[in-house]
Formats: C-alpha cells, sequence, structure tokens
C-alpha cells in the first residue's frame, strides 16, 4: 500500500473503526487491526510503501506486541528519568524528550 502524506489517526469510532486518515486522505482497511498495523508502520518511519498481512490474526499479533515493546520501553524512560531527578515535571520533559527521540526519527 502506497502511503500519503501526512499524520496517521486511526478510526475508532462506529463509523470509522478500520479506517485510517493520514493528513487529508482517508484509507479504508477493513479492521482496527490493519489500521493500527499501518499507523505503526508510519510512525516508525514508513513513508513510501507498507505491506499489510492479509491475515488479521498476524495484524493483531504484532500490534499486541508492538503495543508491549513500546510499555515496557516507555517505563523505562520514565526510570531512567526518575534516576536523574525527583522533579515530576522535570521527569515528564525528560521521557518526552526521550520518547521523541526514540519514536519519531525512525529507524
Amino acid at each position: 500500500m502506497a502511503i500519503p502524506e501526512g499524520e496517521a489517526e486511526v478510526g475508532v469510532d462506529l463509523f470509522t473503526a478500520g479506517t485510517l486518515r493520514v493528513g487529508s486522505k482517508v484509507l479504508e482497511l477493513g479492521s482496527l487491526p490493519k489500521a493500527q498495523f499501518v499507523k505503526y508502520a508510519i510512525d516508525n518511519g514508513a513513508h513510501q510503501r507498507v505491506d499489510i498481512p492479509q491475515e488479521e490474526a498476524l495484524c493483531t499479533a504484532v500490534v499486541t506486541e508492538y503495543e508491549t515493546y513500546r510499555r515496557r520501553l516507555l517505563a523505562q524512560l520514565d526510570e531512567l528519568a526518575r534516576s536523574r531527578t525527583t522533579n515530576e515535571k522535570m521527569v515528564a520533559r525528560i521521557r518526552g524528550e526521550l520518547e521523541h527521540l526514540i519514536f519519531s526519527l525512525g529507524p
């Protein structure tokens, strides 16, 4: 699937589940796991093309594993920030900067 330019947002309500808005375009992907799969690919640097698994169970497994990985990594970033300061505002700032570096720059 070719990727349009823009920020990706997954549709999650009754009428938009299984869709992904990328910039001004809406992509009909057929299921929430497939929409999440493509969003995470875009969030992690895919700009040209994403190959989507046909099996919804595989998309669900990949999305679940990625979300688990992300939660664990964010917890480690939080722990690292807390090891440097007890100031909650500074903890949030450090974690935010590290999160941006890791997730926004892509592979």
